[in-house]
């Protein structure tokens, strides 16, 4: 009878799902709104909810077919632009190279490297916070995706040794952070992808203006660390995470007969010249391996490391990486992977003129924001984007919305520089929902190990700590540098 009931509520489910996706069709005329815009409005409504009662490769699917019917897409160029997009390359490959590290044995000396340390022992708190640190310093050595699926993969080692299941809430708060601080150390940085388009947001209103890469930097970091002390403090006293199996045994003896071989080096040694080979660009002069390196991006060199890892074979004849073998063992995640597939194409087409979505929330707070003082207008700003990001791409949200914002707040007597950095920060939080990025999108898609109810749960409460962080602390910061 259980299963019947539960087939039934699957049923039902599935069938609200496929009724609010294909509703915007049927929809009379909105005067705000013109009709393609309705339509991906309540496609989006239809995947967000298939994803948080059905799955994610079912309502993604049916997605990209609702897609097909709307003046925007074809079902070919709607795959075209899912499948093709370069973050489902990189998923793919880092995906890949992940658990070539797993396999080699990498991931296990790391976590056990970690666990050996004695300034650790009988401190969970403070291990994670260190191994959360670290995180945030390998997104900004190497880049967000890197740095996400490095740390992913010295997750669930770390929970397999600790005892903890998958899908647990220690699990799941290591899984969602590494995602958070992953991206948090790369948009930290002013030359990264993300503060280029954020300076080059700000340069478009204000063309002689300029911020001091220092200032980017440690303006940032102070934000970002204050969020990631909330973000401890939640998963510590309101989460009251379990950490009975990490304080129940000494892992030190245990985890210190670990054997760091030389097939393990060659990993190592491959993943640090991948993390410098990102890095670098940025500092080097005008030159040839610069140009290379730029022109590689970071789905060429990753092709590259392993192309060399796959060039060679080890004594007994077989290769030392072995692409087919791995990608047709559980090395692809193909719930993120579809999920992405989806959101890219309805990101793109959300933010597009005929749509009509961006600039009715544009008409919306340039009518509504002009008789507020100064900081009530910071702090405004920075919670609607920050809430606006849950639902738009947040890339999409940087680029269409700092330049209103900034324009506005001249007209208004404000500083433009700490509108666009408030902006950059606030919409990394972009983790509340599947659509908010595509790091979000990712971390929806592990539901191996995290629950899709804890992904709305960390990333809800990440949004208000980075609220709080920059309404406190950024915004009087920020008034006295800028």
């Amino acid at each position: 009878m259980g299963t019947q009931q539960s087939n039934i509520k699957h049923y039902i489910c599935e069938i609200i799902m496929l009724v609010l996706m294909f509703g915007g069709f049927f929809m009379p005329e909105i005067e705000s709104l013109p009709p393609y815009g309705v339509q991906l409005l309540f496609i989006f409504i239809g995947l967000l909810f298939g994803w948080s009662t059905v799955g994610l490769i079912i309502p993604s699917l049916l997605g990209l077919t609702a897609m097909a019917f709307t003046s925007g897409f074809t079902i070919k160029s709607v795959w075209s632009m899912g499948f093709g997009s370069d973050i489902i390359v990189l998923l793919v490959l880092f995906c890949i190279f992940s658990k070539w590290l797993e396999k080699v044995g990498f991931t296990d000396t790391l976590v056990n490297w970690f666990l050996s340390r004695n300034c650790f022992y009988g401190k969970p708190w403070t291990f994670i916070t260190c191994f959360f640190l670290v995180i945030y310093i390998l997104g900004f050595f190497a880049s967000t995706f890197p740095a996400i699926f490095i740390g992913w993969a010295c997750a669930y080692k770390l929970c397999e040794v600790l005892g903890y299941e998958k899908r647990s809430a220690f699990c799941g708060f290591l899984i969602f952070n590494i995602t958070a601080l992953g991206s948090m150390g790369d948009t930290c940085k002013p030359w990264s992808a993300w503060g280029l388009t954020a300076l080059n947001a700000y340069n478009s209103i204000v063309p002689d203006g300029k911020i001091s890469y220092g200032t980017f930097m440690l303006w940032t970091t102070i934000i970002y660390l204050v969020a990631l002390g909330l973000t401890l403090l939640f998963g510590r006293f309101c989460m009251k995470i379990d950490m009975t199996p990490y304080m129940k045994g000494d892992y030190r003896e245990a985890a210190s007969h670990y054997t760091f071989d030389k097939n393990q080096k060659f990993a190592c040694a491959l993943m640090a010249g991948m993390i410098i080979a990102l890095f670098i660009p940025g500092y080097l002069p005008d030159c040839a391996l610069k140009s290379i390196l730029n022109t590689l991006g970071t789905i060429g060199i990753i092709s590259v490391v392993l192309i060399i890892a796959g060039g060679i074979n080890m004594a007994n004849g077989q290769p030392f990486f072995d692409f087919k073998q791995i990608a047709t063992h559980g090395g692809v995640s193909w719930e993120p992977v579809m999920l992405l597939t989806a959101t890219v194409p309805l990101g793109n087409a959300l933010k597009s003129p005929d749509a009509g979505i961006m600039q009715l929330v544009s008409d919306f707070a340039t009518l509504h924001m002009a008789n507020f003082s100064p900081i009530i207008f910071y702090c405004i700003i920075a919670i609607f984007l920050g809430l606006l990001t849950q639902v738009a791409h947040n890339l999409v949200v940087l680029t269409a919305f700092t330049p209103i914002f900034c324009q506005v707040g001249i007209t208004l007597g404000m500083s433009p520089e700490l509108i666009m950095m408030i902006s950059a920060v606030m919409l990394t939080a972009a983790l509340g929902s599947p659509a908010g990025s595509t790091r979000s999108g990712m971390l929806f898609g592990n539901g191996e190990y995290i629950k899709i109810s804890d992904c709305y749960k960390l990333g809800w409460f990440s949004l208000f700590a980075h609220i709080i962080a920059c309404c406190a602390i950024g915004i009087p910061l920020g008034m006295l540098i800028f």
